[in-house]
């Protein structure tokens, strides 16, 4: 059904999709794609370490299977690897981003990518082109959707449908019909998630990623197998259902009249450099410029005022419940860099939130809307603090795009230094660089096997 119906902003995504070949791409794109690769599974490996996945990976212990979970020695099936490293991606609020599809592609594409391929012992190649295939779709499909619905969480929606595709280009080596079908099978099959629910701390928050990158293996595999679709899911409900101002034109953005990528979205991602939600990005970058010029004392700070676009208010709570929560809380995300210094992959725990420093200056952050700072959202995450000391000093910083933007992007050494942290947070000191070898190898002569070996090194 979706061969004939050539026209589908689903079919002309499918045969760009299944004309993707790592080797075919430029310098610039292969870099960026091994970098968000590399930042990717260094953010499952931090997030592998944190206590409250424990409970749920335990359970693999007994599973069988070809496909890694990061952190874990054991294997596992790939739907099962896929939910557990999708999951991992949200624990510490470090993962990719792509800023005007306003969701994390690569967290959702990278596991199913990875665990097919390993079910199916695919060569590197193939799966360095699934991984950007797939995310050259999602992030489409996010840019279109022009973001959310009121109410609803980006991560398992878009995401899902990229996974989908990435599952699809490996199984049926790369056919543009099936990766057609499995587009708008999973437009059906999204999750619709409660934006609400990490804000509030809920640790299931966690699947939506996970589930995401799940389903899209199940609908990928689907498609293969001859499962049919609804011709125009995508466009007619998918994008209109979860997109606040879906833009159909949108959808094949990019695209060449011959049907081949014309431009990567890959070259619009931004990495995260704070372990928060992105819309604090702009707010904990004026801080850390605060903190770099050492003249402000913790304990001689009276009052810390912030001024932000309307939709990072939203991200806001005056009390977290947990550290989940607390990464959605402008008063202790300014609080705990304040007095313990720049956020990094272990800064925000259940220690730190209790200690009585942390709260009483918290709870002296006052946080406003500033109508004027809403004209530089989508564009940037602009913010204002203004710290004011005991002795009525007042120290300003204003923050625009934020560190790890496109527009403001880190430097080949940053992009290393954080995944080395990370790495060595998850995984313990001294493994990130066989693991970013065996990574970098595979656009030469490197084995996934030899990859997932480094990544299942266990904590």
């Amino acid at each position: 059904m979706i061969g004939q119906a050539s026209s589908t902003p689903a079919r002309r995504l499918g045969v760009a999709a299944a004309g993707t070949r790592w080797a075919n791409l430029s310098d610039e794109v292969k870099r960026q794609a091994l970098d968000f690769i590399i930042d990717t599974f260094a953010v499952m490996a931090a997030g592998a370490a944190h206590t409250s996945l424990h409970p749920a990976a335990s359970r693999l212990k007994g599973e069988a299977g070809p496909c890694t979970v990061v952190g874990y020695a054991g294997g596992a099936s790939a739907n099962t690897a896929a939910l557990l490293n999708g999951a991992t991606t949200t624990v510490l609020q470090l993962q990719d981003g792509h800023r005007v599809a306003r969701g994390h592609p690569m967290s959702h594409v990278l596991p199913a990518a990875l665990a097919v391929a390993e079910e199916r012992d695919a060569s590197p190649e193939a799966f360095l082109s699934a991984v950007v295939a797939g995310y050259e779709v999602s992030a489409r499909v996010g840019r279109a959707l022009g973001g959310l619905q009121d109410l609803l969480h980006d991560t398992g929606t878009f995401g899902t449908i990229g996974a989908a595709v990435a599952t699809a280009f490996l199984v049926s080596d790369a056919n543009a019909d099936t990766i057609a079908e499995a587009i708008e099978g999973s437009a059906s099959v999204t999750l619709f998630p409660y934006r609400e629910t990490p804000i509030a701390g809920a640790t299931v928050h966690h699947l939506y990623v996970g589930l995401g990158a799940s389903i899209g293996i199940t609908a990928g595999k689907a498609a293969t197998f001859g499962l049919s679709s609804l011709s125009g899911t995508l466009e007619n409900f998918f994008g209109p259902r979860a997109g606040a101002d879906f833009r159909l034109d949108q959808l094949s953005a990019g695209i060449d009249p011959g049907g081949t990528w014309q431009s990567y979205e890959l070259m619009q991602a931004y990495m995260k450099v704070h372990p928060t939600c992105a819309h604090l990005n702009g707010i904990n970058d004026a801080v850390l410029e605060l903190i770099g010029r050492g003249a402000i004392a913790a304990d001689a700070i009276e009052a810390v005022d912030v001024a932000s676009y309307g939709i990072a208010l939203d991200y806001n709570i005056a009390e977290p419940a947990n550290d989940l929560s607390a990464r959605f809380s402008i008063p202790y995300a300014v609080a705990i860099a304040l007095v313990n210094g720049p956020l990094g992959p272990k800064s925000i725990n259940e220690a730190t939130l209790a200690k009585r420093e942390i709260r009483d200056l918290a709870g002296r952050v006052r946080v406003r809307h500033d109508p004027e700072m809403d004209k530089g959202y989508p564009a940037g995450r602009p913010a204002r603090v203004a710290v004011t000391m005991k002795d009525g000093t007042v120290h300003r910083a204003d923050a625009s795009i934020p560190r790890g933007d496109v527009a403001n992007p880190l430097t080949t050494e940053e992009r290393r230094e954080k995944a080395v942290a990370l790495f060595d947070a998850g995984l313990g000191t001294g493994k990130a660089s066989g693991i970013i070898a065996e990574i970098e190898k595979l656009a030469g002569m490197g084995s996934l096997k030899d990859l997932g070996t480094a990544l299942r090194s266990s904590f």
